[in-house]
């Protein structure tokens, strides 16, 4: 559950979607558009659409922006979109009917369906089972002149969790002298083990931001070249203690987060040792099966 929301709530659910990242064939394929996993919700995006004179909800996916299948609500004196219900074909009249009474609404809104001709069929009766007297109208599409969206995401401790699970098992990958049920690593198997609703308290505690870069291109000014995505993850043991750090969907748009997790603090620990990996994604499709390859890197304790 850990794992789910990190791939599909957060900023690296909006990059997975983007850059057209699919799991394995085995999982089940999610929008997170148009839903949240594991306790996390949607990502929502929204811009102002000039042509229909009010905010659009949409989705993004291989680069591209398309109007999100959804019910709007809008607020009558500001034309803001108070709240959407993204809509699907398998979706029943009860779940319709708990995203309504979810939205809680209370101010004057007009309502407006986004959909593409093809889904009135199955969008219409959907609708008039839960309101009979709705009437629909032509509608239109979202134009192709768009503002650029502003994406909300709303996660969990979980998120923060998966994190730390990450970093931990890569370093225990790493060094293999350990096993995790060190005496040490007590407090990091409790943070990621343990389900309660905390979601800045305890992160604090394990999770940091780094600021000195990864990759040593990077750290001497470079930028990433055009097309280029990549993650990276590393491990160190340090005097005092041992620390992983995980980087993720690192391109030449976007200054990605460096998030330090503290795995242990002991004076057990005195030597100086590290470990890091580059997953680079392929260019193009995915080559013999794999959508990337991992190297590893060249590194120094710092």
């Amino acid at each position: 559950m850990l794992d789910e929301q990190l791939a599909r709530c957060g900023v690296e659910g909006f990059f997975r979607k983007y850059y057209g990242v699919v799991g394995r064939k085995e999982h089940d394929s999610v929008n997170p558009f148009m839903r949240g996993s594991a306790g996390g919700k949607r990502i929502e995006a929204r811009t102002f659409d000039r042509v229909a004179g009010r905010e659009v909800s949409v989705e993004i996916g291989r680069g591209q922006a398309t109007q999100l299948c959804a019910i709007s609500f809008i607020e009558k004196e500001s034309r803001k979109v108070l709240h959407d219900i993204p809509l699907n074909p398998k979706m029943t009249l009860e779940e319709l009917r708990v995203a309504y009474d979810h939205c809680q609404i209370t101010t004057p809104c007009d309502v407006a369906l986004a959909s593409h001709p093809h889904e009135r069929e199955w969008i219409e009766p959907l609708i008039q089972q839960a309101w009979p007297n709705a009437t629909f109208s032509e509608g239109t599409l979202m134009s192709n002149v768009i503002e650029r969206p502003v994406l909300k995401f709303q996660v969990t401790e979980r998120y923060h969790r998966a994190f730390a699970k990450l970093g931990f098992h890569y370093f225990l990958s790493q060094f293999s002298r350990f096993t995790g049920r060190e005496g040490c690593f007590a407090d990091i198997r409790q943070f990621i083990a343990e389900d309660i609703d905390d979601s800045q308290g305890r992160a604090s505690s394990f999770i940091t931001e780094r600021k000195t870069p990864l990759l040593s291109t990077i750290a001497n000014g470079l930028t990433p070249p055009d097309g280029w995505r990549a993650h990276v993850i590393a491990a160190e043991i340090r005097p005092g203690g041992c620390v992983a750090h995980v980087q993720m969907f690192i391109t030449c748009d976007w200054k990605s987060p460096i998030r330090t997790i503290v795995l242990a603090r002991s004076e057990a620990f005195t030597s100086l040792e590290a470990a890091g990996h580059l997953f680079l994604y392929h260019s193009d499709e995915k080559q013999d099966g794999y959508a990337g390859e991992a190297k590893a890197l060249p590194v120094m304790p710092i």
